[in-house]
Protein backbone atom coordinates (compact mmCIF):
# COMPACT_ATOMS: atom_id res chain seq x y z
CA UNK A 1 0.00 0.00 0.00
CA UNK A 2 1.21 3.50 -0.77
CA UNK A 3 0.55 6.33 1.67
CA UNK A 4 -3.06 6.59 2.83
CA UNK A 5 -3.49 10.12 1.48
CA UNK A 6 -7.18 11.01 1.28
CA UNK A 7 -8.09 7.61 2.74
CA UNK A 8 -6.86 8.74 6.17
CA UNK A 9 -10.29 10.22 6.88
CA UNK A 10 -11.90 6.90 5.95
CA UNK A 11 -9.59 5.17 8.41
CA UNK A 12 -10.12 7.63 11.28
CA UNK A 13 -13.90 7.75 10.80
CA UNK A 14 -14.17 3.96 10.61
CA UNK A 15 -15.32 3.87 6.99
CA UNK A 16 -12.92 1.13 5.85
CA UNK A 17 -13.90 -2.49 5.89
CA UNK A 18 -12.18 -5.85 5.85
CA UNK A 19 -9.13 -6.09 3.65
CA UNK A 20 -8.56 -2.35 3.18
CA UNK A 21 -8.73 -1.75 6.94
CA UNK A 22 -6.19 -4.50 7.58
CA UNK A 23 -3.89 -3.11 4.88
CA UNK A 24 -4.21 0.40 6.32
CA UNK A 25 -3.36 -0.84 9.82
CA UNK A 26 -0.25 -2.62 8.53
CA UNK A 27 0.81 0.44 6.57
CA UNK A 28 0.33 2.78 9.55
CA UNK A 29 2.39 0.45 11.73
CA UNK A 30 5.31 0.80 9.28
CA UNK A 31 4.89 4.39 8.04
CA UNK A 32 5.67 7.19 10.48
CA UNK A 33 4.33 9.84 8.08
CA UNK A 34 0.86 8.29 7.86
CA UNK A 35 0.92 7.42 11.57
CA UNK A 36 1.57 11.10 12.38
CA UNK A 37 -1.20 12.25 10.04
CA UNK A 38 -3.66 9.79 11.60
CA UNK A 39 -2.66 10.99 15.06
CA UNK A 40 -3.16 14.65 14.11
CA UNK A 41 -6.56 13.97 12.57
CA UNK A 42 -7.65 11.95 15.61
CA UNK A 43 -6.62 14.81 17.93
CA UNK A 44 -8.45 17.35 15.76
CA UNK A 45 -11.57 15.19 15.71
CA UNK A 46 -11.46 14.76 19.50
CA UNK A 47 -11.06 18.51 20.00
CA UNK A 48 -14.00 19.27 17.72
CA UNK A 49 -16.20 16.72 19.47
CA UNK A 50 -15.50 18.43 22.81
CA UNK A 51 -16.09 21.95 21.53
CA UNK A 52 -19.36 23.71 21.97
CA UNK A 53 -21.84 24.15 19.11
CA UNK A 54 -22.33 27.87 18.56
CA UNK A 55 -24.78 29.76 16.40
CA UNK A 56 -23.07 31.99 13.84
CA UNK A 57 -23.49 35.72 14.38
CA UNK A 58 -26.63 37.11 12.73
CA UNK A 59 -24.61 39.57 10.59
CA UNK A 60 -23.09 36.67 8.62
CA UNK A 61 -24.93 35.97 5.38
CA UNK A 62 -24.79 32.53 3.82
CA UNK A 63 -25.26 32.18 0.08
CA UNK A 64 -25.97 29.01 -1.79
Amino acid sequence: MTHLGERITDYVFGEMTGKELEEARRHIADCSQCRDEVSQLERTRATLRLSQDLEPPRHITFEV
